[in-house]
C-alpha cells in the first residue's frame, strides 16, 4: 500500500473555481460519461500544526488495513494525505475514485465532497448535504421538516440563551451541536447547577450548545447501506452497565463489542429499519451511514443522532466500530466484508462496473444472502 502525502510545488497555480487550473486531472473528461474507476485513492486530511484532525475511520492501521482489503478484492488502491484543496487536486489521478476519510477542511471550512463534485470526480459516501447532518441543529430541523421523530430540543448559542433549557427539567441532556462520538454529551441531573454546567461544557467545546429532553428507556444503533431502492438497514441494541445512563465517549470507546446485543424482536427491526430509511431519504444520506434511535417510556422511536463517516474498526479491536458491530450481528460481516459492500454500493450508485469480489459480497447482501438478524 502507497500512503503519500502531497506537497504542492510553490510554482504551481493556485487552485480556482471551476475547471481552469492545468493539471493531471486534465487528462481525463470529467464532463459527461463518468471514468470507468480501476484504482480507489483513500483521502485523509493532515493534522494541523496546533490542532490533530480526526480520522473517522479510527487511525492510520485502519486506514492501512481498508486499503488491503481494497487490494484483495482486485483494484487498485493507495493512501493519500492532504493539507489543502490544492494538494487535493492534485492527489486524485485519472479514473481514480476517491474515498474520502475526512468530511472538510477546516479553515476556511471546505467540504471535500463540494470540491469533488465540482471537478467530476466520482467518490464513495453522502455529499455535502449528507454531511451536514453532524450538525445535530440542522439534522434535527431536517427529520421534523420531513415529519420524523427526534427529542424536543433547544440551541443555546451563549449564556443569554440558558434559561431556554429550564423547559426541559432534568435530567437533561446537553452536547456540542456539531459533533460525533458522544464528544461533550452529558446528562445533567441537578437543577441548580444546570447553567453552570452547560457554560463549562461551552468553555471546552464553544457555543452553541443542544440542550435536548431526557427520553431514553431504550437505545438502538442501526448501520444503512446502500442507495435507494437497494438501501439495507441493520440495526442491534445499545445497552449499558449498570449505574450508567446512557452511551457516554468512554463507554463508546471502550468498544461495540461490549455495548451491543442483537435485536431479535421482528416487530421492533421492522418499525427501527423502516424509520432509518425514512430518515436515510431525509437527511440524503449514501452509501453507508448509522443512525441512533431512542424509544421512550411511551414507546415513540425517536432519531438523535447519524454518523455519515462510520469508523471502520474492526471486531477484536478495542475500540471497534458500531459500523461493524451492526453488520457483524446481522450478516457476520466483519472488516473486509463491511468495506468492500461500502465499496460496492457506491460503485452501484455510480453506474461503474464492480469486480468479482465486490459483486459477490453485494449479490449476498441484495439477494439476502447472507445471514441476517439472529446472531
Amino acid at each position: 500500500m502507497a500512503i503519500e502525502t502531497i506537497s504542492q510545488n510553490p510554482e504551481m497555480p493556485t487552485l480556482r473555481k471551476g475547471r481552469d487550473v492545468p493539471g493531471p486531472r486534465d487528462e481525463v473528461a470529467v464532463t459527461g460519461d463518468k471514468p470507468v474507476s480501476t484504482a480507489v485513492a483513500i483521502i485523509s486530511i493532515a493534522d494541523e500544526e496546533d490542532h490533530p484532525i480526526p480520522q473517522p475511520w479510527g487511525n492510520a492501521s485502519v486506514v492501512e488495513s481498508v486499503c488491503r482489503i481494497i487490494e484483495s478484492a482486485g483494484l487498485a488502491c493507495r493512501s493519500v494525505v492532504v493539507a489543502d484543496p490544492d494538494e487535493l487536486y492534485y492527489s486524485i489521478r485519472p479514473g481514480e475514485l476517491a474515498f474520502p476519510n475526512a468530511r472538510y477542511f477546516r479553515s476556511p471550512r471546505r467540504y471535500l465532497m463540494d470540491l469533488l463534485d465540482e471537478w467530476g470526480i466520482p467518490f464513495v459516501g453522502s455529499t455535502r448535504n449528507g454531511h451536514e447532518n453532524i450538525t445535530k441543529s440542522v439534522m434535527k430541523n431536517r427529520l421534523r421538516a420531513a415529519g420524523l421523530t427526534t427529542p424536543d430540543y433547544e440551541v443555546l448559542c451563549g449564556t443569554d440563551d440558558l434559561a431556554k433549557a429550564d423547559r426541559f427539567g432534568v435530567p437533561l441532556i446537553v452536547k456540542p451541536d456539531a459533533g460525533s462520538d458522544s464528544l461533550g454529551v452529558l446528562r445533567l441531573d441537578s437543577a441548580s447547577t444546570v447553567s453552570r454546567d452547560i457554560e463549562d461544557l461551552a468553555s471546552r467545546y464553544g457555543w452553541p450548545i443542544l440542550a435536548e429532553e431526557w427520553c431514553r428507556s431504550r437505545e438502538f444503533t442501526i448501520a444503512l447501506l446502500g442507495n435507494g431502492d437497494q438501501r439495507f438497514a441493520y440495526p442491534v441494541e445499545v445497552v449499558v452497565p449498570p449505574g450508567a445512563y446512557y452511551l457516554t465517549e468512554e463507554l463508546k470507546n471502550s468498544g461495540a463489542d461490549k455495548t451491543t446485543l442483537p435485536l431479535t424482536d421482528l416487530a421492533l427491526r421492522t418499525a427501527l429499519t423502516d424509520l432509518a430509511q425514512r430518515a436515510a431519504v431525509a437527511l440524503s444520506l449514501q452509501d453507508c451511514a448509522r443512525i441512533e434511535i431512542l424509544l421512550d417510556a411511551m414507546g415513540r422511536l425517536l432519531i438523535i443522532d447519524v454518523n455519515t463517516l462510520p469508523g471502520l474498526r474492526p471486531p477484536g479491536d478495542a475500540h471497534q466500530s458500531y459500523l461493524l458491530a451492526c453488520l457483524q450481528a446481522n450478516l457476520c460481516f466483519g472488516q473486509r466484508e463491511t468495506v468492500l459492500s461500502i465499496l460496492a454500493a457506491a460503485l452501484t450508485r455510480l453506474s461503474l462496473p464492480l469486480s468479482p469480489a465486490l459483486a459477490a459480497i453485494w449479490t449476498r447482501i441484495t439477494e439476502g444472502l447472507a445471514p441476517v438478524g439472529l446472531h
